[in-house]
């Protein structure tokens, strides 16, 4: 099994390096240097952080040339996002909690393109994510150049500390565009760093609704749920390993019924290629087993039966490869978490002499089984609309904590799942 699913993988990992390279063009603008317009499409991608250039085409059937800071001043993937050029001062200090320490001031000035995320007669917001953190940018009407709103996170006393400098920034504003406003100073002093919480206070000191917003940040503000189920076919394997008599012996494979449910996390929906899914599988493996010694005088008949029902939790990340609206194939994996009852562990010991027969009954006889364990997956599949054709590879695991044999578990499974909402 093994064998013939790493030559699968071999042909899909080729085959993935030129699926990889498809595009996903969207109705665009940009805007060079020397300030020229130009309407055409832009590779779109999932831009978990800001992008530092684009792939550019003024026509489908022409191709893409890959635009950066030094070529654009602004670009909007129409609907969707929009980014401009800035040189600002960029904070890289770690807010992660695991790696707050003393408070860190270092910062550096680089050319970026900053996400667009509100624009009024005020004040305009912007963003901008990289490997290190996501930090806000506010543009106030009278300046020229955006600045960071700053939220220092280190330790005083073992305690962890927020600074919020990027309050006194805001309060500013306020205090600028709408002197005297009690509620929106309360509003600000009570402000968390969120985007969208800032954008709203954006919005008022605009004197705009937050809904007439400019720039649409639902796409990726806002990531997709969809739910499916399942059912297909499994093709397990229990394989008797170690110093057992029943070694090598096992019968395998054996099929059985899978039943699945699960929901999909798109985390752009506008892109639809990066998904977290997290689904839920039921299914059975049995194994047997024969052992025949004549001794002359008499014979001996050992014969296994097992049977094991399996519940999995599927935490996976998938990626679609190729990427139509119609039609999608993806790659996943992921880590399963099995929850197992072994409702058949026999051995039935038989002696058969001239004179008598003796036989022994051991409804136990496997040891030491595991109730909870892991296993690793690997998943490709085919999106026809709001069905999906998959194909399963889980790895072999151990389902016995016993030192000197036990049993491994292996399987490979084909599913058919429908979308209940997509």
């Amino acid at each position: 099994m093994s064998t013939k699913f790493a030559a699968l993988l071999s042909l899909i990992f080729i085959y993935s390096l030129t699926a990889s390279s498809q595009k996903n063009m969207k109705p665009a603008r940009v805007v060079m240097s020397n300030s020229d317009t130009i309407a055409g499409l832009i590779d779109y991608g999932e831009w978990l952080n800001n992008p530092s250039s684009v792939l550019f085409t003024t026509d489908k059937n022409k191709p893409a040339s890959r635009y950066g800071v030094n070529e654009l001043s602004y670009f909007e993937v129409t609907g969707l996002e929009q980014f401009k050029r800035y040189t600002v001062r960029i904070s890289l200090d770690n807010d992660a909690i695991t790696t707050v320490a003393e408070k860190d001031t270092s910062s550096a000035t680089r050319t970026v393109f900053l996400k667009i995320l509100q624009t009024g007669k005020n004040l305009s917001l912007f963003s901008y994510r990289d490997e290190l953190k996501r930090r806000l940018y506010l543009l106030d009407s009278k300046d020229s150049t955006p600045q960071e709103l700053l939220n220092s996170v280190y330790m005083v006393n073992n305690q962890v500390n927020e600074e919020k400098q990027y309050r006194h920034n805001l309060l500013n504003a306020a205090a600028r565009y709408l002197p005297g406003d009690g509620v929106i100073i309360l509003q600000i002093n009570n402000a968390g760093y969120y985007h969208d919480v800032i954008g709203e206070i954006c919005s008022k000191i605009n004197g705009i609704e937050p809904s007439a917003v400019s720039a649409t940040v639902n796409p990726r503000s806002h990531p997709g749920w969809r739910f499916f189920i399942g059912a297909g076919i499994n093709n397990g394997s229990l394989v008797m390993f170690g110093a057992n008599l029943f070694t090598g012996q096992t019968t395998q494979p054996f099929y059985y019924p899978v039943g699945s449910l699960g929901a999909d996390l798109v985390l752009n929906p506008a892109s639809g290629k990066l998904i977290i899914r997290g689904q839920l599988q039921v299914t059975g493996y049995k194994t047997d087993a024969y052992h025949f010694v004549d001794y002359t005088q008499y014979t001996e008949q050992y014969v296994f039966k097992f049977r094991q029902v399996n519940i999995a939790f599927e935490p996976q990340l998938l990626y679609n490869l190729y990427n139509q609206k119609n039609l999608k194939w993806y790659v996943s994996a992921g880590i399963g978490f099995n929850f197992s009852k072994y409702p058949e562990n026999s051995m039935n010991f038989t002696r058969t002499g001239a004179a008598d027969t003796s036989k022994v009954a051991n409804d136990s006889y496997v040891q030491n089984l595991r109730s909870v364990w892991l296993n690793g997956f690997f998943t490709t599949g085919v999106d026809l609309r709001r069905l999906e054709l998959s194909f399963h590879y889980f790895t072999k695991a151990d389902v016995t904590q016993t030192p000197a044999y036990g049993l491994s578990n292996q399987s490979i499974q084909l599913r058919v799942s429908f979308y209940l909402k997509k």
